[in-house]
């Protein structure tokens, strides 16, 4: 049977905390506990991808009850530089049908109805803004410095692109796309042109956030939007809008709760926000309030790893 599955890659990236994004290890925590716990009661179980050290992290020290624990293994991510975190996903979409879910996202109700009448399905379609907002740069650096042949991006044109789909939560009923986006993921990311590129992006980043949202959206997400178009494949969102706060609304409409918990000064607010509300949702429900002294634990700890470490630089 096919399980929503969660990934986590605890190799450490270029922020100090475990994925951009958490504004503190308590807020990771949290959010990782009660995606699990919802994921399970709502879709009947839950599977983790992760290395060693991320499945100890989860389940042993912070006990999320997943019913599949699958290693992402050294073999596996080796050469992959440590802030392409798409990479760890792209290697949990070894089930057919994929039903993948960001840790980060939190859902209170189904996630989609009848998967099988819809052969892609995203979390939502980013509109043209976004495609140069957020992919411009990315999408020329590939073109400019890495080898696509054999793939849905050889030849593409920059005023023809596909709208993107957002993946933090991915279903992939249509093996053939499935099978096709994951050989193409790899063989982008495997050449040794391709690498010595990547690692050039990331060495060169001038902002770490944006460089490195930038780079695993073209990789993650353009792919399968290149891939779906070449095969003639609708994606369905899950969602209608393409702004990010018009999406925070809808979700509230449809009482899902998307919870990205974002370090930058920008979102502060929303951060601070979410974190709040996860603590008022772990006082309310017994299933969750059984994992406090996880959580205190976990995050004392981890801090003070991360202040030793910058004390150390």
């Amino acid at each position: 049977m096919t399980m929503w599955t969660h990934t986590f890659w605890s190799v450490p990236s270029l922020g100090p905390y475990p994925i951009a994004g958490f504004c503190s290890w308590e807020a990771f925590a949290r959010c990782a506990i009660v995606s699990c716990v919802l994921l399970r009661r709502i879709e009947g179980s839950a599977r983790l991808v992760a290395d060693d050290r991320g499945a100890e992290w989860l389940i042993d020290m912070l006990g999320c009850p997943y019913d599949r624990v699958d290693k992402l293994t050294p073999e596996r991510m080796d050469g992959v530089h440590p802030a392409l975190f798409a990479a760890a996903k792209v290697a949990a979409y070894d089930q057919r049908p994929v039903r993948h879910i960001d840790i980060d996202f939190i859902a209170a109700q189904k996630l989609i109805g009848e998967p099988e009448r819809h052969p892609v399905v995203v979390s939502n379609l980013e509109g043209p803004g976004s495609v140069t907002s957020i992919y411009e740069s990315g999408i020329q650096f590939m073109i400019d410095r890495f080898d696509l042949s054999d793939t849905s991006w050889a030849g593409i044109d920059m005023n023809d692109l596909p709208s993107p789909g957002n993946v933090a939560v991915l279903s992939i009923e249509d093996q053939r796309v499935a099978d096709e986006y994951v050989r193409q993921f790899w063989l982008l990311i495997g050449r040794e042109q391709n690498r010595k590129a990547i690692d050039s992006w990331f060495d060169h980043a001038v902002d770490i956030h944006m460089n490195r949202t930038t780079i695993n959206c073209c990789l993650e997400q353009m792919t399968l939007a290149l891939v779906c178009r070449e095969l003639g494949v609708a994606m369905t969102p899950i969602f209608k809008r393409d702004n990010y706060t018009d999406i925070e609304q809808e979700v509230e409409d449809r009482k899902l709760k998307i919870v990205h918990l974002i370090r930058n000064k920008e979102r502060g607010e929303l951060a601070g926000g979410w974190l709040n509300l996860l603590r008022s949702q772990f006082a309310a429900d017994a299933e969750l309030s059984q994992h406090e002294e996880r959580i205190e634990s976990f995050s004392q700890m981890m801090e003070a790893k991360h202040s030793r470490m910058m004390e150390a630089m």
